[in-house]
């Protein structure tokens, strides 16, 4: 082995030495740059995370046997708002989604009935405007005809990061919650 190593040595001059040193230093650098940064984020810390803030903040948690998902949790607001949270198997595991579904009270109904079809559309216009302004996915669920309006499901997405902090998460619930405010407003309005 050091009979090899003097022979390597005695053909080694300066200038390749320097071009060897500099190869394998780009080398290390190009591999370097292409590992992250931070150790990769498990589904299970997520998981974990998601569940315990939503418990920090005083929602009761229930699991959900969901196929399709990594976990999906059903928390209940202490005045009985339902959140779901999920981060489903065909999308990131960093991916959360924050969602409810609004059933629309007999209340609801009944001012969408009085309303003439041109008077409706524009109303879940408005709905559908403000809803987008405030940064909120939605999906309003029709009957067969388009002419009922049976429930509205919000949905909002976080995507977590090893950052993350409690506040941004609450903020992301909070918001998809704040939705059925906004939409109650817009039907006081048209009492």
């Amino acid at each position: 082995m050091i009979s090899r190593w003097a022979k390597i040595k005695e053909n080694l001059t300066w200038p390749i030495s320097i071009i060897v040193f500099l190869f394998i230093t780009a080398i290390g650098l190009v591999i370097y740059d292409k590992l992250p940064l931070e150790w990769p984020i498990r589904s299970a810390e997520v998981e974990r995370n998601v569940r315990k803030w939503t418990e920090d903040a005083g929602y009761s948690v229930k699991k959900i046997p969901d196929d399709k998902s990594r976990f999906h949790f059903t928390a209940i607001t202490p005045n009985g708002t339902q959140v779901d949270l999920i981060n489903e198997k065909k999308q990131s595991p960093l991916i959360i989604s924050i969602g409810m579904v609004l059933n629309l009270p007999k209340e609801a109904e009944k001012i969408l009935n009085q309303m003439s079809e041109k008077e409706r559309r524009q109303f879940l216009a408005t709905i559908k405007l403000e809803l987008l302004r405030i940064g909120i996915q939605y999906q309003l669920n029709l009957d067969e005809s388009c002419t009922r309006l049976n429930s509205i499901r919000f949905e909002n997405v976080l995507f977590y990061t090893s950052s993350n902090s409690k506040a941004e998460f609450y903020n992301e619930i909070f918001l998809v919650v704040r939705a059925t405010g906004l939409l109650s407003t817009l039907f006081e309005r048209e009492l």
